[in-house]
């Protein structure tokens, strides 16, 4: 099952946001970032289901490659 434009929009906010306040992200951090955004999106619409963890990793990688958002190595 494909990711929603939904769903892509919500995990490219989370990863945004946290490279403005950072400057740059790792893969690591945004894994994290977005395990934390899930438990803040739960908490306001407990019926969203969108499985973060498969897509979060194919996401940073498609803003880094297009220079949306800073990866630290």
């Amino acid at each position: 099952m494909g990711i929603a434009p939904y769903e892509f929009l919500l995990i490219k906010d989370l990863l945004v946001r946290e490279c403005l306040k950072e400057g740059f992200l790792t893969k690591d951090a945004a894994t994290n970032s977005v395990k934390l955004g899930k438990f803040l999106l739960m908490e306001k619409n407990p019926n969203l289901f969108i499985d973060f963890k498969e897509h979060t990793g194919k996401i940073f990688d498609f803003l880094v490659t297009n220079k949306i958002i800073l990866e630290k190595s």
